[in-house]
């Protein structure tokens, strides 16, 4: 890529670099871009040490513990995990940033500031235009990690709870981990609770203790009390618009890795020769 923006011309008639800072800021651009892929790559690398340091760490807890029988369940708020999280959100959103400018240096009337929803209202009004078929595959990814990047930096703290549950069966201790959970979409937001994790805690709980007067823990009709233990948990589960915070991670990572990629080639195929159209 950098090879062949070496060699495009500068100053010639109808040149898409008028002088060398034009083609300094395309470059820049190509590796900022870069950057913050790689930036997304380390942070959903530090979440996966972190989970795998919590199973490390659930393990010897079950070993060490002094309980010969029952079961034990420990939950709480994983800081490192939210901050890691709330950091590739942003490196997501960077790279994405740092790709729109290097498209939008291909196109008459727009900068390396030139925003990627100015590109996608572009490309939604012109579906024949260069890069519009690009930008039209990506659209509804890129919105979605737009939105949750906003929401995460702007509106809201991420919150990334998380446990283990010990276990003495048959004379062996085992150690379950109780995931991180994530929305996989922004979803509505609440007043931050004092308790903060409580509908997760109770999700937990019922997953893997069982809450007695809950089914599938009891039969027949609900009371009062378990409605609102219900009303408070049912949201928030694995496969029910939650995911685990790492498969989240790893699969927008591989959508931004193929998203820029295929940035790259369109951009290759031009040879940064003139201006797109």
């Amino acid at each position: 890529m950098l090879l062949v923006l070496y060699e495009a011309p500068v100053g010639a008639s109808g040149a898409l670099f008028k002088d060398e800072i034009g083609k300094q800021w395309m470059r820049s651009c190509i590796i900022r871009a870069i950057r913050k892929l790689q930036g997304a790559e380390y942070h959903c690398a530090n979440i996966d040490a972190e989970i795998q340091r919590s199973r490390e760490l659930a393990e010897q807890g079950a070993q060490t513990s002094g309980m010969t029988r029952g079961g034990m369940l420990l939950f709480g708020e994983n800081e490192k995990i939210a901050y890691e999280l709330d950091a590739f959100l942003a490196a997501a959103r960077g790279c994405i940033d740092f790709i729109a400018g290097m498209l939008s240096l291909h196109l008459q009337g727009m900068s390396r500031r030139t925003s990627i929803t100015r590109l996608l209202e572009r490309a939604e009004r012109e579906p024949a235009a260069s890069f519009s078929s690009l930008l039209t595959r990506w659209k509804d990814w890129i919105e979605l990690v737009k939105e949750y990047r906003d929401e995460c930096i702007h509106y809201r703290a991420i919150e990334a709870t998380g446990g283990t549950k010990f276990d003495v069966k048959d004379g062996e201790k085992i150690s379950t981990i109780i995931p991180v959970l994530v929305p996989e979409r922004v979803l509505p937001d609440k007043p931050t609770s004092s308790n903060p994790g409580a509908g997760k805690f109770l999700a937990a709980i019922h997953q893997f203790v069982g809450i007695a007067g809950v089914p599938p823990h009891t039969e027949g009709p609900l009371s009062e009390s378990a409605k609102k233990v219900v009303e408070m948990m049912e949201p928030i589960q694995e496969g029910n618009g939650y995911i685990r915070v790492e498969l989240f991670c790893q699969q927008h990572l591989e959508r931004l890795h193929q998203f820029v990629s295929e940035s790259f080639d369109e951009v290759l195929t031009l040879k940064f020769q003139s201006y797109a159209g």
